[in-house]
């Protein structure tokens, strides 16, 4: 806080190699505890004062007012970061309130997204599981790759990403992720497209099933 206030630190905290008696430790001591040199003229190391360190035209603060800026911060800070802010928690109660005019819509455009995914796996050949209650197909990895080289093999060929399950635990491993954030279009082509590529790496008898 000191450092801020006045703008600007002595460089005698900072100028360790310096070797004409102005090298001392920003602490005043080591890590262990250790107290280090003595400071010159009998002040304290490393802490800049009010007479050496607030730039012209700016007068130091009193400690109260560093305490009450601090604390105001302390109290933002908490806020921010731990709690929600109002208009979201509105929101959030609209929603529970009207869940009954909100959510079918939302399952209306999740399922039509996922019976076009369904449709398109079929059509490549692939009976793949429908999801029931999920904006996700968790499908198997081809049995000649790990999840990795099965994700990356998608990156690299066709431009579509999806996730490893071994990244959510072991519990995951040999299956991928699809998360059906995009339009029915562009989910049926790349459904097209997994399906395919896994035809060139699946072993001999195993595309279909």
């Amino acid at each position: 806080m000191l450092i801020a206030e006045y703008g600007q630190v002595d460089q005698r905290t900072n100028d360790s190699d310096n070797d004409e008696g102005n090298g001392y430790p920003l602490a005043g001591r080591d890590p262990a505890g250790v107290a280090g040199p003595e400071p010159p003229d009998g002040g304290e190391i490393g802490r800049p004062t009010p007479d050496d360190h607030v730039p012209p035209g700016r007068a130091a603060r009193p400690e109260t007012e560093l305490d009450d800026l601090e604390g105001a911060l302390a109290a933002y800070r908490s806020n921010l970061g731990y709690g929600t802010a109002t208009p979201i928690q509105h929101a959030a109660a609209y929603a529970l309130e009207h869940h009954t005019e909100l959510v079918p819509p939302t399952v209306a455009i999740y399922r039509a997204r996922r019976d076009a995914m369904a449709a398109a796996f079929r059509r490549a050949g692939w009976a793949v599981p429908v999801p029931q209650a999920t904006m996700y197909y968790w499908l198997p990895v081809p049995e000649a790759l790990d999840d990795w080289t099965w994700v990356n093999t998608l990156m690299d060929n066709d431009g579509i990403v999806v996730t490893p399950g071994v990244a959510f635990g072991d519990a995951g491993r040999g299956f991928f992720r699809i998360s059906m954030v995009r339009d029915e279009k562009t989910l049926a082509w790349a459904a097209e497209k997994i399906a395919a590529r896994r035809t060139t790496v699946a072993p001999a008898g195993s595309a279909t099933s």
